[in-house]
């Protein structure tokens, strides 16, 4: 059951530019006084406020997380994020520029995403939570100016989440091409269709990312993928690839690789078996492989695995 609190307002909107202001008091303060003077202070004024007035906030109520939208034409308009009394997560993506950032609340039937603004001294402690998403992929659809919220908002936000629900930010729910529903949930990654797999992140198993090409008719994509074994259990996740993060991984190739490289790094394979395969949104593969990389591995007296599986590599 939710915990009773008092309800919590996180501004949604850009922050608003304090230069009219100024400009305003000097010409209040300007000599001489005249009537010119005093309307374009009223001016400046005006535009002040205009700026700084919300477009919306992010509420916190005693149920739950609520966005609520301010519209002049069509009045306000309030959206259901999340509700403590059912099970959702919290994930935060971060662009590869590290300019703006989005948190992801997901559940078992839908994801909703909030806008933050990475700036001031907020932003470095915001990115130590985040996976790593390419720039142009959903940033600019859901990332806006006017419907996002500051980095100093956005951890303050992560903190009322966490003390109501402590568990959503080790949670991302996913919906599978074949309307699979795919939890990772804690320290237990699930498939739940009509053939279920389940991996235990707190015991050993193998995993791999990599690349493959498969070509549609005239044209070849590439597919990141995600291949995890553990015991009988064995499952492929498939998404595009995006060109930047791509072209990202090979420019570190040359140097020491950061945590988020290593598991971007782009080595080749062959496409996977169709039956091993569940495609997702491509938005969370990062944080897929992040949770499999805090899994520890088998011992090298593991049983050789299946044919169908990648080599594992160095």
């Amino acid at each position: 059951m939710a915990k009773s609190r008092a309800t919590v307002r996180f501004r949604l909107g850009p922050p608003a530019s304090r230069w009219f202001l100024w400009l305003a008091l000097s010409s209040v303060l300007a000599t001489p006084l005249s009537v010119g003077f005093v309307a374009l202070a009223v001016a400046f004024v005006a535009v002040h406020f205009a700026q700084s007035r919300a477009r919306g906030f992010v509420v916190v109520h005693g149920w739950g997380v609520a966005r609520t939208l301010v519209r002049s034409k069509h009045g306000k308009r309030e959206d259901t994020l999340a509700r403590f009394t059912e099970p959702f997560g919290i994930t935060v993506l971060a662009s590869q520029a590290k300019r703006r950032a989005l948190l992801a609340l997901t559940s078992p039937t839908r994801t909703r995403f909030i806008g933050v603004r990475l700036e001031g001294l907020a932003a470095g402690a915001l990115l130590e939570h985040a996976s790593i998403v390419a720039d142009g992929d959903a940033l600019a659809a859901h990332a806006r100016d006017e419907d996002s919220m500051s980095a100093t908002d956005a951890l303050a936000l992560l903190r009322a989440i966490r003390e109501i629900a402590p568990l959503a930010q080790r949670r991302l729910f996913m919906s599978g091409t074949r309307g699979e529903r795919i939890v990772l949930d804690g320290a237990e990654l699930r498939v739940e269709s009509q053939k279920p797999k389940s991996f235990d992140l707190d015991s050993p198993l193998e995993w791999r990312g990599y690349l493959f090409h498969e070509a549609l008719g005239p044209a070849a994509s590439i597919y990141q993928a995600t291949w995890v074994r553990q015991g009988s259990s064995e499952l492929v996740l498939v998404a595009p690839m995006p060109t930047e993060l791509l072209l990202s991984a090979k420019s570190e190739a040359t140097r020491p690789l950061a945590p988020t490289a290593k598991l971007l790094q782009p080595s080749t394979d062959e496409p996977p078996p169709p039956d091993l395969r569940t495609g997702i949104e491509r938005l969370f593969m990062l944080p897929v492989r992040e949770a499999l990389a805090r899994a520890p591995r088998p011992s090298r007296n593991a049983p050789k695995r299946h044919a169908s599986s990648p080599d594992l590599g160095a």
